[in-house]
């Protein structure tokens, strides 16, 4: 069913609303689905924005985004204009449309009609896919008006992009990522409901400077971490080990270097497309998006799993424990380092001024998202003690429960087995 004209649309969602904005060929077949959030419109149409890590899926591939995007759709429907943010080296995209709008059940829908005006740094300004939209045209049988609409269309499009001409020029779009910026931040600021979306959207916006974010403001002792870390999970070759909450693959990558198979694991789309392009050359590593409430993975699959400063942000720890002892073969072993809390009164006093008054002025100034560290302190000071969460890892069935403190007690190594 066609859809319908944006300035028809008889119920737009509130600005802030997560969409997915549903493309179409012309004989009904799936073309594109984009995971975006409806921004609002204005005289020139209805404005949707995809943040970095969101994704966009097609039947047989899929694709990440590495910059956030703003895109309009116009009354008439005829077009789909994107404008990409820097670094992007393509900062328009214009897919040519048909029926572009909203659907019955209130989502966006349209027709792509492969042909495009596209804008890039090294290639200029230029109408893209002749070749597809000569192929199509015939298979799909355009009719000729539409045909003739479309490539007029294309030309006056590509004419306006070059002048400038709003809202092709760049301070209208600009003005929407701004809106997006401000949406997203409001949508996925996580707080201590866990709400898993959210928090996983707070780590899509940090994913790019996540590990460096983390030495500056951990003062390198991050790295004393993953070292003790890697030691208790004790990997050796032909070994598969389950790294969940991998983040970006640090903590996975100083375990395959012992030749263990390692699947790094998290629920953060922006953080698993961030650790695959940075480790893509490790062949015994991959990366598998996963809750860790409901992994995918089958019974006894692997020979150790461990989780490093991510049980914190599940929103039921004790399950994902149960999850870690399903996966788990007999006798396997189980390594958490999460943080905790320092017995020492004195040491403690000065760790909360750092938290409280240091941290947060730190995270600005380094942080693409300093709300998200906000959310870590808030989530370490209402985390259990070492005791506590010993306790809950019995509870789920592990044996052998003990733990050590690192660095004073600011962070606890926990480790257990999986019964024989």
């Amino acid at each position: 069913m066609p859809g319908v004209p944006a300035s028809d649309s008889p119920s737009r969602p509130a600005p802030g609303t997560r969409v997915e904005f549903t493309w179409r060929k012309w004989d009904g077949s799936p073309h594109w689905v984009h995971e975006c959030v409806y921004l609002g419109s204005d005289r020139w149409g209805d404005w949707f924005g995809q943040q970095i890590g969101w994704r966009s899926a097609r039947p047989g591939r899929e694709v990440i985004a590495q910059a956030p995007n703003v895109t309009l759709v116009p009354p008439d429907g005829e077009y789909a204009f994107t404008h990409n943010a820097p670094p992007a080296r393509t900062s328009v995209y214009i897919d040519l449309a048909w029926d572009a709008g909203w659907s019955d059940a209130g989502e966006p829908t349209g027709i792509d009609m492969d042909l495009d005006v596209v804008e890039h740094a090294d290639r200029g300004l230029y109408i893209d896919d002749r070749d597809e939209w000569d192929e199509h045209r015939v298979a799909f049988g355009y009719p000729a008006d539409i045909v003739a609409r479309l490539e007029a269309r294309a030309v006056e499009l590509e004419r306006a992009v070059g002048a400038g001409e709003a809202p092709f020029d760049g301070p209208t779009a600009d003005g929407w990522l701004r809106t997006l910026a401000d949406l997203v931040e409001r949508a996925t600021r996580a707080d201590l409901g866990k709400d898993p979306a959210r928090v996983s959207g707070m780590f899509d916006q940090v994913a790019a400077g996540y590990d460096r974010t983390n030495t500056v403001l951990s003062m390198g002792n991050d790295k004393l971490w993953r070292a003790a870390t890697t030691r208790a999970v004790a990997p050796r070759r032909g070994e598969r080990i389950l790294d969940l909450a991998a983040g970006t693959g640090a903590s996975s990558v100083a375990l395959a270097r012992s030749g263990a198979t390692v699947t790094a694991a998290d629920f953060s789309p922006g953080m698993i497309a961030e650790g695959r392009r940075r480790h893509r050359g490790i062949p015994n590593l991959t990366f598998v998006e996963a809750d860790a409430t409901d992994l995918p993975f089958d019974d006894a699959e692997f020979d150790a799993v461990t989780m490093s400063f991510g049980l914190r942000n599940v929103n039921d720890p004790s399950q994902a424990l149960r999850e870690l002892l399903r996966v788990t073969r007999p006798g396997g072993r189980l390594v958490v380092c999460e943080f905790s809390h320092t017995p020492s009164k004195a040491f403690g006093g000065a760790y909360r001024f750092y938290s409280d008054r240091v941290l947060p002025v730190v995270a600005k100034a380094v942080s693409s998202n300093a709300d998200a560290y906000d959310y870590l302190n808030e989530s370490i000071r209402a985390w259990p003690d070492q005791r506590t969460l010993s306790a809950w890892i019995r509870e789920a069935g592990w044996t052998d429960v003990a733990y050590r403190n690192l660095t004073m007690g600011i962070v606890a190594l926990h480790r257990a087995r999986r019964p024989a």
